[in-house]
C-alpha cells in the first residue's frame, strides 16, 4: 500500500469502480490514450449502474450537506439516479459539503432532456455522457453554477435540423456572441464560472473554453477542455475545446464565430508539442479504465490526447 493511503481510501476507490463500471462502452474515441470498455452499459440506452455503498460513503463525507445530496438523489426519476450518483461520488470534497440539491437536479434533468431531444443524443454512450456531458464544470477551479437550463433554452432552437458537427459550430457561435477574448483585461478572479464570464463579456482562452464546453454540453455534445502548458516550439500556453462527433474527437477554437472544426492558428504548434492534455471529470480509478492519466487535480484527471494531433 502506498504511503498515505488508508483502508478507507482503498475501499472508496473499489466501490467507485464498481459503481461506475456502468458508465461504459460506446465510442472508441473516448479514451484519447488507452482503450476498451469500462464494463457494462455498452449500448447508449442502457442505464447507469448505482451502488448504494459508494453513495453512502460520499454522503458520509458531505457532513451537514448530506441531506441536500440525498434530496437530489430522491428527486430524480429512477432511470436518472445512476447519473446523479456518478456526480456525487466523483465530486471533490468542497462540492460534497456545499453544492445544493436544486443545482444537481437541474444539471441531471436537462442533460437527459438534451440526450432525449437532440437527434445525436441516442448515440452518446453512458461513459461519454457521464464524463463529457453531465459534469457542471469544465475545469477544477471553476465554481458550480446553474447554467444548463439557460443554455439549453437558448441554444437548442438554434441547432434544429443540424448535424452534430454543425451544432458544435453553432454552439460556438452562440458562445462567441456572449464573450470575446481580451488580452488586455485579465478576468478577476480567474475561472469565475460561465455565468460571470457572460456577464463580463470577455475572458482569456481558459474562461472562453469553459463557456464553450458548457454550451456544447447543454445540447448533449460530449465536450472537454484541452490544451498545453507550453508549446513545443514557442512561448505561451493555450486551451481550446474538443467535441466528440461521429466517433472521433474534433477540436475547435473557443468563442470564435464561424470557426471550423479542426482548424486553428495553433495547429502547427500542436503538431510538435507534447503532451497535449484533455480534462476529464472523474476519479483516477474510473478514468484509468479507458485513458492514460497524466495527473489529477481535485475532481478532474488530465489525460494524454497527443496522438489526436499527430
Amino acid at each position: 500500500m502506498k504511503p498515505g493511503y488508508s483502508i478507507l481510501t482503498v475501499l472508496i476507490a473499489a466501490l467507485s469502480i464498481a459503481l461506475f463500471a456502468g458508465c461504459g462502452g460506446g465510442s472508441g474515441g473516448s479514451g484519447g490514450g488507452g482503450s476498451g470498455s469500462t464494463g457494462v452499459g455498452t449500448n447508449p440506452g442502457v442505464g447507469i449502474n448505482y451502488d448504494q455503498e459508494a453513495v453512502d460513503l460520499a454522503l458520509g463525507r458531505a457532513g451537514s450537506n448530506a441531506p441536500e445530496l440525498q434530496t437530489a438523489l430522491d428527486s430524480v426519476p429512477d432511470g436518472h439516479k445512476g447519473a446523479m450518483a456518478f456526480l456525487i461520488c466523483n465530486m471533490k470534497d468542497k462540492d460534497l459539503t456545499t453544492v445544493p440539491s436544486d443545482l444537481l437536479i437541474e444539471h441531471v434533468e436537462y442533460a437527459y432532456r438534451a440526450k432525449e431531444e437532440m437527434p445525436w443524443g441516442g448515440n452518446v454512450s453512458e461513459r461519454d455522457f457521464c464524463h463529457y456531458v453531465l459534469p457542471y464544470r469544465a475545469h477544477p477551479p471553476e465554481p458550480a453554477q446553474k447554467w444548463r437550463k439557460l443554455f439549453y433554452d437558448e441554444i437548442a432552437p438554434r441547432v434544429q435540423g443540424m448535424t452534430i458537427e454543425q451544432a458544435a459550430v453553432e454552439a460556438n457561435n452562440w458562445a462567441a456572441s456572449k464573450a470575446q477574448y481580451d488580452k488586455d483585461r485579465p478576468p478577476n478572479p480567474r475561472d469565475p464560472g460561465v455565468l460571470v464570464t457572460i456577464k463580463n463579456g470577455y475572458g482569456f482562452c481558459g474562461e472562453l473554453t469553459q463557456l464553450y464546453v458548457a454550451a456544447a454540453r447543454s445540447i448533449c455534445i460530449p465536450t472537454r477542455a484541452t490544451g498545453v502548458k507550453k508549446w513545443g516550439d514557442r512561448d505561451g500556453n493555450h486551451v481550446w475545446g474538443e467535441v466528440l462527433a461521429s466517433g472521433r474527437w474534433r477540436f475547435v477554437e473557443s468563442c470564435i464565430e464561424n470557426c471550423e472544426l479542426d482548424k486553428a492558428w495553433w495547429t502547427k504548434h500542436a503538431a510538435v508539442t507534447s503532451p497535449i492534455r484533455a480534462q476529464v471529470f472523474g476519479k483516477r480509478e474510473v478514468v484509468e479504465m479507458f485513458a492514460n492519466v497524466l495527473s489529477v487535480w481535485e475532481d478532474f484527471c488530465y489525460i494524454d490526447v497527443t496522438a489526436n494531433y499527430r
